[in-house]
């Protein structure tokens, strides 16, 4: 590895520094050896496991009583009383 990579992270001091200084992260950041770390732990599966499974909300129950306009605006429902 890099000289410049810690034991306690596999990213590169200024592998960090360009994560922390914008919104987006790119691939092309990484040097050679944290590409290779990274392949790695992709086909391994060890990234599927920081991956919370999402639930689409058409799915929940409570998408069965929302009712939308002829435009798809959501059609106002009145309270029960």
């Amino acid at each position: 590895m890099d000289g410049d990579v810690d034991a306690d992270s596999a990213l590169s001091d200024e592998t960090i520094q360009k994560v922390l200084a914008g919104p987006e992260v790119s691939f092309d950041y990484l040097s050679a050896e944290e590409k290779k770390l990274f392949q790695r732990a992709v086909a391994s599966g060890e990234l599927s496991k920081t991956i919370k499974p999402w639930d689409p909300w058409w799915l929940k129950p409570s998408a069965r009583t929302i009712s939308f306009s002829k435009e798809g605006t959501q059609l106002i429902q009145p309270l029960a009383k």
